[in-house]
């Protein structure tokens, strides 16, 4: 980590000042961000581990929010400057950073052999930048896939996130356009996506739901950042990362921060539905629908600037604790059963022929073989030798069987009966 180029470490931006670009290194990758906005740096987080029994918790707890500084992370096939049309409003109160995430916009975009652009490695690269500009703690903005970013940062490290804002991100299993689904064809997809797909597919893809005069302001732009060979490369690898989410959904539990979940009502790939989903998940978060796609951040940027304000200034909630280390979750095991229900023993039961009914009484219970002997060498009998004994052996019925033999059989009984009394007269 380093501090940004041709920078100051510290924060002396003026009031009002227009926004400005900077590069920073960030495990060795150079990435460009936009910082707008003046504030002082926010205190220090100390942690306590004092009572473990009850968790931990990180302070300080009252530090003011405008001491907070707000990072912004955007969306799949984007870059920082999707949030120009909200950054003036964010500043007024706030330091802002906006950065582009490695391998878009004008950040560098190393070859996925080198770099790993799983959402992960994206935070940590993201944690980086907010640490080398001096944010030890700040308040975090994403959208699409950057809130999928902002979740992985907040599970990864939550004293480091104070409030977590979420833009429609890319955290469920979605319905991609046409296009997403061709390029994950095997082989032919990655043709697509690397050499065929113009300005116009581009365009389909990233801003299909957007309004005109967006998307004409946008498509120029985007499709500059993205006609790169390294730049398609890197968005190929993040296009695949992004297919499994399964990891991120099991995650969701583990977020202490106070979170906003905003969506556009008129978002076609990700319905509202899952906006509803993700405030249950995250325990009871606030949601926020507006009247748009999926971009309320350029569609509506003063009520969406509303909202984000008025939660990141608002007051704060009783905040989550993180699981407690000595009082695990009860499981189910065999020392903790004895209070369930006593299984009935099964009776056993041999099939029977087609056609016929069983004969009366109660089932025999089958005789269970004994286990093989070992001889004087210590080699016990191979399976054939086990048959030739069973074979050879008398075989001898248990009290039970002879019992229900003479039950399920009365008139054999009485005849066995008559001869072996004439049998001990004649001995007599």
């Amino acid at each position: 980590m380093s501090t940004p180029s041709g920078t100051p470490s510290d924060f002396s931006l003026a009031d009002g000042g227009e926004p400005q670009f900077r590069d920073v290194t960030a495990r060795g990758l150079r990435v460009r961000f936009t910082e707008a906005g003046s504030l002082l740096p926010p205190p220090p987080v100390t942690t306590d581990f004092a009572n473990e029994d009850e968790g931990y918790e990180e302070g300080p707890a009252s530090a003011p929010a405008q001491n907070v500084p707000v990072v912004c992370v955007h969306g799949f096939l984007s870059s920082r400057r999707v949030w120009d049309r909200v950054l003036p409003r964010l500043a007024t109160t706030r330091r802002v950073i906006c950065p582009d995430l490695p391998g878009f916009g004008e950040s560098e975009k190393p070859d996925p052999a080198r770099y790993s652009y799983a959402v992960d490695s994206l935070a940590e690269s993201l944690l980086d930048v907010a640490s080398a500009v001096g944010a030890s703690r700040f308040d975090l903005i994403g959208h699409g896939l950057g809130g999928g970013v902002a979740l992985a940062l907040a599970v990864r490290h939550p004293s480091v996130v104070q409030r977590l804002v979420l833009v429609a991100p890319h955290v469920f299993p979605a319905d991609p356009p046409f296009l997403l689904r061709a390029a994950r064809w095997p082989v032919l997809g990655r043709l697509l996506f690397k050499q065929l797909y113009g300005r116009t597919a581009i365009e389909r893809l990233v801003l299909e739901e957007t309004d005109s005069e967006a998307r004409e302001r946008a498509g120029e732009r985007l499709f500059a950042y993205f006609n790169a060979p390294e730049a398609r490369e890197a968005a190929y690898a993040t296009l695949e990362a992004m297919s499994d989410t399964r990891t991120l959904v099991a995650t969701l539990p583990r977020v202490l921060a106070e979170s906003l979940v905003v969506w556009g009502r008129d978002d076609r790939r990700y319905p509202v539905t899952q906006a509803r989903r993700l405030c249950r998940e995250l325990g009871g978060a606030r949601l926020e629908v507006l009247e748009c796609g999926p971009t309320p951040q350029e569609d509506l940027p003063e009520p969406f600037a509303d909202a984000v304000i008025d939660f990141l200034d608002g007051p704060s909630r009783a905040p989550r604790r993180a699981p407690s280390r000595r009082q695990p979750a009860p499981v189910t095991s065999y020392s903790n059963t004895r209070n369930l229900p006593p299984v009935a023993p099964r009776e056993a039961t041999f099939p029977q022929r087609r056609g016929t009914t069983p004969p009366p009484g109660p089932a025999a219970s089958p005789t269970r073989r004994p286990p093989p002997v070992a001889d004087g060498r210590g080699r016990f009998p191979s399976a054939a030798e086990r048959r030739t004994i069973d074979a050879r052996a008398p075989r001898e019925l248990a009290p039970t069987d002879a019992t229900s033999s003479a039950l399920r059989f009365p008139d054999v009984a009485a005849r066995a009966s008559e001869e072996e009394e004439r049998r001990r007269r004649t001995k007599r």
